[in-house]
Formats: C-alpha cells, sequence, structure tokens
C-alpha cells in the first residue's frame, strides 16, 4: 500500500526522521568538516614545507585587501580601543574622536579573534592561520545541518556539502580553485552563520510544535543580530533570503500562515532591534567612507548575472512542474528552492527601491555562488520525492554519492595545492619580507627607541610590507595602499602622503605621469578602483587625460615646493629599505639625518631625525 501524504506532511516527516537519528549523521558531517578543513590548510602547508624550517610566521593570502583586515586585528590584539586606524596610528581618544569605519561597524569577528588571541598569546598572523581550517570545518558542518533538515539521506547532505563548498567556491573563482569564502576575518568567520541563520528559518516554520518553533525564531533572530554586527554583505543576504522564504511558503503552505506570521515577526523584532544601533553608528562614519566602499546611487536593473540565468531557469521549472502534479512535489522544500533562487535577483537589484549600490562583486564572490547550489540541490529534492511505505525521501544509490563524495574531495585537495604551488614564489617572497616586519617590531620595541612620545611613524619602500606592518605591530607608516580605507586620514592628507611616499621613494614629475596613466598603485589611489578598472571598456567613468594632467601639476608643486614645514607635518622616525635593490632615498638625506642603519635580513632599517 503506497502512502499518501501532501507536500507538507512530507517535510515533517522528514524532520522526524533527521531528527531521530543525529547520531548516524553527525560522524559523517564531522568527517567531512574534517577532510575540508584539511583542504583549506594545503596552501599555508605548501609555504611551510617550502620554508624547510625558515618559515617567519606569514599567512597564505590570495586576495588584496586582506592586509587592512590583518591590520585591525592586530590593532585590537595590541589593546588599541574599537575606533582605530592602524596605518597612523591614531585611536579613539577624549580629545580627539575618530569616525566610525567599516572595520568598527562589522566589530565582532574581529574581537572574537583578538580575545581569543591575548588569551592563548597568539599573534594575527598565527590567528588567520588557524581561521581558514576552522571556518572550513564550521561551515561544512552548518551547511551539512541545513541540507540535512530538508533531506533523510545523510550521504546525499555529505555530497551536497561538498558542491556547495567547494563547487561554489569554483564558480566563485572559476581562474584557479580556492574556498573563497576563508577571505580574512570577513567574510570567513561570520560565513558559517548564514547557513545557520536560513536552518533556523527552516525549522520555525516546518516544526509543529510552539515551544520549539518560538525557540528557532528566537535563535535566528539573535544570530541576524550578529551578522549585523559582522558582514554587511551576509547580513542583507540573510535579509533578502528570509523575505523570499516567508512569501514563498505562504503562498504554499497557506495552512501555516499563523505560525508563519509568528515565527517572522519574532526573529524581525529582534533583527529590528539590532539595526537601530547599526544605523546609530551608520551616522557616526567617517566622511569619506562611502567614497572608499564605492557606494553608488543608482537606480538601474542588473538581471544578466549567469546565476540569475541559473535560477530563473530553476523557478520556471520547479514551478511548471509543481502547477502539474503538486502531490509530488515536497511543498516546504519547494518554498525553500524557490527562496535561494530568488536570492540573486533580489541582491542584484534592490538598488530599485534603495537607490544604492554597493560593491555587488562581494555577493558575487561570497553569497549568490553558494546560494545557486543550495537552490539547485534542494530543488532536485523537492522534485525527486519517492513515496514508499513507512519511508520517504530515501535516496538509492549510497556507494554511488560516496564515489562522489570522495572524488570532490580529491579534486579540491589536488586544485587547492595547484593553487598553493602556483603562488608559492609570491608567498616565499612574502614570508620574506615578514621577517624584515617582525624584527624591525623588535628593533623598534628596543629601550633605545622608545624615546618618541608617539607611535614610531616608518617609511616602508615596500608596499607589501607597509601594508602589513600593523599586524606585526611594526610602527604606523607614512603611507599605506589601505590608508584610505581607515578614518585617520582624510582624502586631502592620503594624498599629502602619498606625494610624501613618492618624492622619498626618487619618484620624478615624468615618471608620476606614466605610473598615473597606467593601473598601478598611484592610479589606484588617485583615481580609485571603479575608475582605474573602467579605463580600458570606454566607459564614462575612464580617466581622461585633464585628470592626470591636474594631477601631475600637483605632484610637480609639491615636489618643487617641499620644505621642513612638511616634514613637520607629516614626520618620519624610521626608514625600512631593501639592502639591495631598493628604491634611491636621496631625498630623505635633504631633510633627515640618517644612522649607519641595522641591517635586517635584505633589509636594512634606518633611524632618522630632522635635520635643523
Amino acid at each position: 500500500m503506497r502512502l499518501k501524504v501532501d507536500g507538507f506532511v512530507a517535510g515533517q516527516i522528514v524532520m522526524q526522521k533527521v531528527q531521530q537519528s543525529p547520531a548516524r549523521s553527525w560522524p559523517v558531517a564531522v568527517a567531512i568538516a574534517f577532510c575540508l578543513a584539511l583542504v583549506a590548510l594545503i596552501p599555508q602547508l605548501s609555504v611551510l614545507v617550502a620554508k624547510q624550517g625558515a618559515w617567519a610566521g606569514s599567512y597564505f593570502s590570495l586576495d588584496f585587501d586582506e592586509p587592512a583586515y590583518s591590520a585591525y586585528l592586530g590593532a585590537l590584539i595590541d589593546g588599541d580601543p574599537r575606533l582605530n586606524d592602524p596605518y597612523t596610528g591614531r585611536s579613539d581618544q577624549p580629545h580627539s574622536i575618530q569616525p566610525e569605519t567599516l572595520f568598527s561597524i562589522q566589530f565582532i569577528p574581529a574581537y572574537l579573534l583578538a580575545i581569543s588571541a591575548r588569551f592563548f598569546g597568539l599573534s594575527a598572523s598565527t590567528m588567520l592561520i588557524a581561521l581558514r581550517p576552522l571556518v572550513a570545518f564550521l561551515s561544512a558542518l552548518a551547511v551539512f545541518w541545513l541540507l540535512n533538515s530538508i533531506s533523510l539521506s545523510k550521504r546525499f547532505s555529505a555530497v551536497g556539502t561538498l558542491i556547495v563548498l567547494c563547487l561554489g567556491s569554483l564558480v566563485a573563482s572559476p581562474s584557479e580553485f580556492q574556498l573563497g569564502f576563508l577571505r580574512g576575518y570577513l567574510p570567513s568567520l561570520p560565513f558559517p552563520l548564514f547557513f545557520l541563520y536560513c536552518g533556523l528559518g527552516w525549522k520555525a516554520v516546518t516544526v509543529a510544535e510552539r515551544k520549539k518553533y518560538v525557540l528557532y525564531a528566537l535563535l535566528q533572530g539573535s544570530c541576524f543580530a550578529v551578522l549585523v554586527f559582522s558582514y554587511f554583505f551576509l547580513w542583507t543576504a540573510a535579509a533578502a533570503w528570509l523575505c523570499g522564504f516567508i512569501l514563498f511558503f505562504l503562498i504554499l503552505q497557506p495552512s501555516r500562515f499563523r505560525q508563519t506570521l509568528q515565527v517572522t515577526a519574532i526573529s524581525a523584532s529582534i533583527s529590528v532591534l539590532a539595526l537601530i544601533p547599526y544605523a546609530i553608528l551608520l551616522t557616526r562614519r567617517a566622511a569619506d567612507m562611502d567614497a572608499a566602499q564605492l557606494l553608488v546611487k543608482t537606480h538601474t536593473p542588473d538581471l544578466w548575472h549567469i546565476s540569475e540565468l541559473i535560477c530563473a531557469s530553476l523557478i520556471f521549472v520547479v514551478l511548471v512542474l509543481f502547477r502539474r502534479d503538486p502531490a509530488k512535489l515536497d511543498t516546504p522544500v519547494v518554498a525553500f528552492a524557490l527562496s535561494f533562487a530568488a536570492l540573486p535577483f533580489l541582491l542584484f537589484n534592490q538598488q530599485l527601491l534603495t537607490g544604492r549600490l554597493l560593491q555587488p562583486l562581494h555577493y558575487t564572490k561570497y553569497v549568490i555562488p553558494y546560494a545557486v547550489a543550495i537552490a539547485v540541490i534542494s530543488a532536485w529534492t523537492a522534485l525527486t520525492r519517492r513515496e514508499r511505505t513507512g519511508d520517504l525521501v530515501r535516496l538509492n544509490g549510497a556507494r554511488s554519492l560516496t564515489i562522489v563524495a570522495i572524488s570532490i574531495l580529491i579534486f579540491s585537495a589536488i586544485a587547492s595545492a595547484m593553487t598553493g604551488r602556483a603562488h608559492l614564489k609570491s608567498s616565499i617572497s612574502a614570508d620574506e619580507k615578514w621577517l624584515g616586519l617582525t624584527q624591525t617590531a623588535e628593533l623598534l620595541r628596543h629601550p633605545d627607541n622608545l624615546r618618541l612620545q608617539r607611535i614610531p611613524v616608518v617609511f616602508y619602500t615596500d608596499l607589501v610590507q607597509a601594508d602589513l606592518s600593523p599586524t606585526t605591530r611594526s610602527g604606523a607608516v607614512l603611507w599605506s595602499q589601505h590608508m584610505f580605507v581607515f578614518s585617520g586620514t582624510s582624502s586631502d592628507e592620503n594624498l599629502q602622503r602619498l606625494f610624501c611616499f613618492l618624492y622619498y621613494s626618487g619618484v620624478k614629475p615624468g615618471e608620476f605621469r606614466s605610473m598615473a596613466e597606467t593601473n598601478s598603485y598611484v592610479s589606484l589611489a588617485l583615481f580609485g578602483f571603479e575608475r582605474v578598472c573602467s579605463r580600458d571598456i570606454g566607459s564614462s567613468l575612464a580617466i581622461s587625460s585633464a585628470e592626470v594632467d591636474i594631477q601631475e601639476q600637483r605632484y610637480t608643486e609639491f615636489v618643487s615646493t617641499f620644505n621642513f614645514e612638511r616634514t613637520e607635518m607629516i614626520p618620519i622616525d624610521f626608514v625600512v629599505t631593501p639592502s639591495d635593490y631598493g628604491p634611491d632615498i636621496s631625498a630623505i638625506d635633504r631633510w633627515y639625518q640618517r644612522d649607519a642603519g641595522t641591517n635586517i635580513g635584505g633589509y636594512t632599517i634606518y633611524s632618522v631625525t630632522p635635520r635643523l
């Protein structure tokens, strides 16, 4: 006799069976999570093996912005307040209130890591190294739990977890394999919370007992509150997903109208309470923060992402099959799948209502690929449900699923090793720069160099070292490529510091123009990432020759009128430059007296004092 049940009852049976066998499911989840953690650690291990015991302590990174996050983390570990600028050494004081930045607003992940680092006596670099396998492990558990909540098969949940995290990462970075969600502590640390949030939302509307669904709603709201102060692109994605899920669930499951509204009211209330202080912090943000974060005012729709095309096709297929025979589909899972399929449209087109567009690339890399994978998996689950006597939603081919899981893991491990090998040369170079930084930090802490009543300012001729300097707490810097994202300097001061850096590095006005006309750190600092990227595509934002002329004229005037007053405005105390291949820093000698210098590996550090 075949078991006849409607979609919601099917979902209830699924939930009950999953809850009845946690002991059989979670060992599989832990095994998958452990394997993924090892995959995440492979690039770092490749550096350790290559250095053969001479590793200086650097963390593996492929992202340009990661040093800014590690700099802020290093400042918190060192005891700086939440409102601080690690590059200038300035922090919030009663007589000097610092504005908010994206780092100080998204403070929860940084503080969790900083408190842990202080407790265990670890550095910022060590915390970031440990964070990669930890987050990979937690993300695997979170995704497994989410998929297992809508499926009876532990093997299918395991394969789905690998598809979401590994293949989703490959889609996000098609040029090379990397677990993209592991970038820095953002978005990595709050990343598993997004899936936890979605899973709590699912459970809150599918359980029948009032105490349970109220508890799930409270936990979901609390999870959202943590996301709000963790990462903008995850909490906005969570909010968009909930809107879509509740809408589809109410349409497909009208019998649960009252429970769904109660759950939504509880979760939304906590969410609103979290957004109030968040909005207050935003009103205190730095004046240049919007420009630094590339906030654009527009109402133009964006409907041509590949993820939108995939999800549009998926939605069409699901709705057609549901319309033909809804009794054959697992209705709650259909709503779940549609909510993830709708997510790209909501995130890429929210500007139609808000009129604001903020770096949609972050959604493309850190949210959408994983959401699309979940949409496909959950839709497949809903469309292939089988009814059997005493059993429901049981998938055949357990051996095949095991083979698929092992294959994905082997592929991911090989691809991760290839990524580490491809970047091995740059990673070794970065580790050598790191050695120079750590030794500089030790030298600056020497009693003879503690004469200053302020944080020493170091002129690093190597911009990679300047970017990483605050992570090792080796002094404030004259200028860094990421100085503009913090609030310690205005846009005008940042420009003056850039000009000082170029002048002390021996850059002539004629060389300045060629650097401003090409895609270099100079053009990025002068015109911004978006305009530099649009240089070659004929965009209206492209940099004009007249704008380059203006900046060249400003730099020429800066060099020709440089005097002691400028050195007093932006003083430097130390110079760190490569011993063999550094730039011409003879301009320093016009204004400062250098000592004999101290060799630190391949670098030389000079203590300088102003000439009077």
